[in-house]
């Protein structure tokens, strides 16, 4: 499977511009890709009080990348904001070229940028296939918790997606590298580059890592581009056949 990294910058609070700047990369994708991965709330930057007009945006951005996965026939990844039930969530969106919509409610919420004040933690853990390929999607600080995405065997892929900062960027390397070889999978971090508005700085980093912790794929400038990297299932399966770590690991009970 093909899949392309969307490392972008963001139009801040802009949804309209945002889509109609994607649209445009979509549709000036390689050949092939089956995979489209934006960053975390891609539609509206990183915002932690957004007013009732953002919140509403949501729909209208869930059903564009619904369509547009449709016409240009490839899934479609990133986070939205996303109100529902008088709640606001951020959402992790996977639109399929079937028409299908999964959806994933971020769990761990960004207490540092006030994120739980205000948004709705999910509580479902969330997998998907598409294409023989299992994913979990993950939503940016998720990734600082590994019983969350533990591996139970049933994903192959896991997919990241972020607004981190560059004050912590070797974080987030490190720990996507730690996430791979912990699961015995393949980590995508997606991650946007720029300033948003409330004057933080993004540097991308964007990768994909494989179940040893071998880079496969990597930005290393703090530039807008699309990233490519093949995804090989049999290579996964190979090695999670030999070495079968997951049956050794802990029990946990989510409350």
């Amino acid at each position: 499977m093909k899949i392309a990294l969307f490392q972008i910058d963001i139009i801040w609070l802009k949804p309209d511009e945002n889509i109609i700047r994607l649209e445009a990369l979509i549709k000036g994708l390689e050949a092939g890709t089956d995979m489209a991965v934006l960053p975390e709330m891609f539609s509206t930057g990183f915002c932690t009080n957004p007013s009732p007009a953002i919140v509403s945006e949501g729909i209208k951005t869930i059903e564009w990348m619904r369509k547009a996965s449709v016409i240009y026939n490839i899934a479609l990844c990133g986070s939205v904001i996303y109100g529902e039930d008088n709640k606001i969530f951020n959402r992790f969106i996977a639109a399929l070229p079937d028409g299908e919509i999964i959806s994933y409610d971020k769990r761990h919420l960004f207490r540092m940028g006030c994120e739980n004040n205000v948004f709705t933690r999910g509580e479902k853990r969330v997998t998907f296939t598409y294409k023989g390929i299992r994913f979990i999607p993950q939503i940016c600080y998720d990734l600082r918790f590994p019983v969350w995405s533990r591996n139970r065997n049933d994903y192959d892929v896991m997919i990241y997606v972020a607004n981190w900062p560059t004050a912590r960027i070797e974080t987030w390397k490190q720990l996507l590298l730690a996430r791979a070889i912990e699961n015995n999978c393949i980590a995508v971090g997606v991650n946007r580059i720029g300033t948003d508005g409330n004057n933080y700085e993004y540097s991308g980093n964007s990768l994909v890592a494989d179940y040893r912790g071998k880079i496969i794929t990597e930005s290393t400038e703090p530039r807008q581009e699309i990233l490519y990297a093949e995804l090989n299932l049999s290579l996964i399966k190979d090695f999670r056949n030999k070495f079968q770590s997951w049956l050794d690991a802990d029990e946990f009970d989510f409350r």
